[in-house]
């Protein structure tokens, strides 16, 4: 296996498992949190996070994922590891359609939404419940679909070992790819 593939499976692991990780906190711990604060205090919080969230680490794992997956599944496939390369597009395009798509067709438009929002005033409570109400489900569904898309990243990366290995012992020497 070649160094350029098992640097492309690493860095595609660490951006895909950032990412789960970073919709798993907004799921178990950042939406539990403002639901428990009256709404005022719960927009501010939103609004803020939506202001911050733009680094490049935020960027390394939300476009990184689904590109460095499917790099990694056209390194594999051009190595001639089938498997690999299916089980790596699999998971780039779960990013894309589960993670990217929902978004950047949901989230984000609701954060948009959110942004001018006065938190203060009578539809305060009623513009957060309806904004968490539709947000937190969708973050559930980048959650799952950002997880599943590791795991089927880690099994195209051992995919790769694994056939990498089999061709070391079948040939007596490592292989040249």
């Amino acid at each position: 296996m070649s160094v350029v593939r098992v640097v492309l499976f690493v860095l595609a692991l660490l951006a895909g498992a950032l990412s789960a990780g970073f919709f798993y906190t907004f799921s178990i711990l950042i939406m539990p949190a403002l639901a428990t604060a009256d709404a005022g205090t719960a927009i501010l919080a939103m609004q803020q996070i939506n202001l911050s969230v733009r680094t490049p680490l935020f960027a390394f794992a939300f476009f990184g994922a689904p590109a460095l997956a499917l790099l990694t599944a056209a390194a594999a496939g051009l190595a001639g590891n089938r498997r690999s390369a299916w089980l790596a597009l699999a998971s780039g395009l779960l990013q894309v359609g589960a993670v990217f798509a929902v978004t950047m067709l949901v989230n984000v438009p609701l954060n948009e939404a959110l942004a001018p929002v006065a938190a203060s005033g009578p539809t305060a409570a009623a513009t957060w419940a309806g904004y968490d109400a539709r947000w937190t489900p969708w973050n559930h569904v980048r959650v799952v679909g950002a997880a599943v898309s590791f795991l089927v990243l880690l099994a195209a990366f051992a995919s790769d070992i694994a056939t990498a290995r089999r061709g070391r012992s079948v040939a007596g020497h490592p292989m040249g790819d």
